[in-house]
């Protein structure tokens, strides 16, 4: 059965009404797909409603709003990288195509959302390098595709290769592919490398530091902010995994009491209110709550009520922090955690 990938989106502004109206779609100011007797009419259409865009663009267009109206069938799977947050929500298509008259973007396809933030790091890295193509609809076209995603949904703890030693001639090689290719012509397959190459580095994060391991990688991240820490013994931290102050020895302000969490499952309200109360014991004004997995809506909701005192840090802010700090780091770590920055051409995205 074939998997596709709607975007919702160039920034993902789409995302909530695709998510709460149970639907994906797309725009481009047309009237009803359906009709249109054929793709030829669609090209026709845009052609004379967008003069500024190439032939190839419009081709590209006309193909991916054909796809969206007549090829995606009952009971196929749909993907939707969300772009508000590093998960991908996935649904099961339930009906045909329906124009909506009502909705800015008109053109819509009902769908039963059957998980909503599988984080990305989760999916196998030649899935995720499908899921990076520019395109903003189009079919997934890799082996046993639907039945990996299905695993996904069903549990989702991630099946995550050990193999990271094509890491670098991935991004590489697929880095000069983009280089060479120097033409107008979108209808080819581009795909996004800079998200293709976070994947994989979320990936090696997520199963590269588990335990003390992630600690020490915090630790370190914030001695390169500026602050002066105390860690944990392995096994014994008290309720806190990490201390840390401004100022020479950390006695000035702020201080932040931090607690790492690497477990499968997303940090629950219990952990959070632990933190509240071992600020307290250690007298620290700020706290930060490190979670692999994330975190529940409860805990979300709770941490706005704490917005001046607590901050939640999951994958992606471990990221961002590691790429901001990461020429900061001791030579050790930058040993554990191998990166290297490259050089690619930015293709320009087609949106509908």
């Amino acid at each position: 059965m074939t998997v596709w990938v709607v975007r919702a989106g160039k920034y993902g502004e789409l995302e909530s009404i695709a998510l709460n109206k149970n639907i994906v779609l797309i725009g481009w100011g047309l009237k009803s797909l359906s009709s249109f007797k054929d793709m030829k009419e669609i090209k026709e259409m845009l052609a004379s409603k967008y003069a500024d865009k190439s032939k190839n663009s419009i081709s590209t267009i006309a193909s991916e709003l054909w796809s969206f109206a007549h090829d995606i069938k009952k009971g196929e799977l749909i993907v939707l990288p969300r772009k508000t947050n590093s998960t991908i929500a996935v649904g099961e298509v339930i009906g045909d195509y329906e124009y909506r008259s009502e909705l800015e973007y008109s053109h819509t396809i009902p769908v039963k959302w059957l998980k909503t933030d599988i984080p990305r790091a989760h999916f196998d890295p030649d899935l995720l390098f499908s899921f990076g193509s520019l395109l903003t609809v189009f079919k997934v076209n890799r082996e046993n595709a639907e039945e990996r995603i299905k695993a996904l949904i069903s549990n989702t703890k991630p099946n995550i290769s050990d193999d990271n030693s094509d890491y670098s001639a991935d991004i590489k090689q697929n880095s000069e592919d983009q280089i060479l290719k120097i033409s107008d012509d979108n209808s080819d397959y581009f795909t996004n490398i800079k998200q293709y190459s976070k994947d994989r580095i979320l990936t090696y994060i997520l199963r590269k530091y588990k335990g003390h391991k992630l600690e020490k990688l915090i630790e370190e991240i914030l001695k390169s902010e500026g602050y002066f820490t105390q860690g944990s013994n392995i096994g014994a931290d008290e309720g806190v995994d990490i201390l840390a102050g401004s100022g020479q020895f950390g006695f000035s302000h702020p201080n932040l009491c931090i607690q790492v969490k690497s477990g499968n499952n997303q940090v629950d309200l219990a952990t959070f209110r632990s933190l509240q109360g071992t600020m307290k014991t250690f007298n620290a004004e700020h706290g930060l709550l490190v979670s692999l997995f994330g975190f529940s809506s409860a805990v979300k909701k709770e941490a706005k009520k704490s917005f001046f005192k607590i901050r939640l840090w999951e994958l992606n802010d471990i990221f961002e922090a590691v790429l901001k700090n990461y020429e900061k780091f001791s030579e050790d770590l930058k040993t554990e955690l191998p990166l290297q920055r490259i050089w690619i051409l930015s293709e320009k995205e087609e949106e509908i």
